[in-house]
């Protein structure tokens, strides 16, 4: 592929970062909210603090 398309491809899907997040926000609220109302999945929120030590654990993790 010409040098000049792989720019174009690069900085529109670049672009497109913040509207994909967007859009998975909404389907995976949705989906959350249906899960809640018709099943027996207990879901757990966790607090600022819970996420931040999971996150730590998280990446831990990875880097091993």
């Amino acid at each position: 592929m010409p040098e000049d398309i792989q720019q174009i491809i690069l900085e529109v899907a670049e672009e497109m970062i913040p509207c994909s997040f967007e859009i998975q926000e909404e389907i995976n609220g949705g989906t959350l909210e249906k899960i809640k109302q018709e099943s027996d999945i207990n879901v757990i929120t966790l607090t600022e603090e819970q996420r931040n030590t999971f996150e730590e654990k998280a990446v831990q993790a990875y880097n091993v």
